[in-house]
């Protein structure tokens, strides 16, 4: 089963074509790296697949859901290329800080984040 699917995905900005009918599929457990120039479109696929900027044309599948439904059920998390830590945080207090912008109740992502941060040590 594919976890994502692009089908003739493009966007288009003015004059610009970024993307220009792209196909893929991602299948469970694979590691994908999105190799290119700059300019070429990695990043605007990403921001079409997490559902932060709509496609020009095509679709995405994610889950077997468009991405906008698989965005609201939290099915993937989006982590950006620059580094958003806190160096005044210890490891644990900048897990929790997604948490908490995520508005869990303080006791679970105190816990979660000590539990992601145990896993990481082992």
């Amino acid at each position: 089963m594919s976890v994502v699917e692009i089908s003739g995905v493009s966007k288009a900005v003015g004059a610009n074509n970024s993307l220009r009918g792209d196909r893929a599929r991602i299948g469970e457990r694979e590691f994908v790296s999105l190799i290119g120039p700059s300019g070429c479109g990695k990043s605007t696929l990403l921001r079409i697949i997490g559902d932060m900027i709509d496609p020009s044309g095509g679709k995405i599948v994610v889950n077997g859901k468009t991405a906008r439904q698989a965005r609201k059920d939290r099915d993937y998390g989006i982590i950006f290329q620059d580094p958003v830590l806190y160096d005044w945080r210890t490891v644990a207090k900048n897990v929790r800080a997604s948490l908490e912008m995520a508005r869990l109740a303080s006791a679970e992502n105190g816990w979660l984040a000590s539990r992601r941060c145990s896993s990481w040590s082992s």
